[in-house]
């Protein structure tokens, strides 16, 4: 692992980091950024859609809930998304969409945390 040496004059050379209030609204928009305007709409239904679902207040509260829960009780909420979905007669080619959506989601999601948290283990030596 890379460490930076002790040196004032690196410290000042590091770039800012703003640590946001909300991490999860930061992951809904980079889960989102970058993409055509009709996925975008897509996703935000698709996510809107899981939010209902588990009763969350917001996108970013529901993205809450579902990576702070453990890896078994996240395959478990999401295995009852899957089988809510069934249960409306929902097409599978929606249901899977749906799921591919929360797929993608958790795992930036967890690209994120391991990238922050070796950042910040860094910037403690540091």
């Amino acid at each position: 692992m890379f460490l930076l040496p002790k040196t004032s004059t690196l410290h000042s050379s590091l770039p800012s980091i703003s640590l946001s209030k909300n991490p999860y609204q930061e992951l809904i928009n980079s889960f989102l950024s970058g993409r055509n305007k009709k996925t975008i709409e897509a996703y935000r239904q698709d996510l809107g859609d899981f939010k209902a679902f588990i009763g969350a207040d917001s996108l970013d509260d529901a993205a809450k809930k579902l990576l702070s829960s453990s890896q078994g009780q996240a395959n478990y909420t999401a295995l009852q998304y899957r089988t809510s979905m069934v249960d409306k007669n929902l097409a599978s080619a929606t249901i899977n969409r749906r799921l591919a959506a929360l797929r993608s989601l958790v795992k930036l999601g967890n690209i994120r945390v391991r990238i922050e948290t070796r950042f910040y283990a860094v910037l403690i030596v540091i």
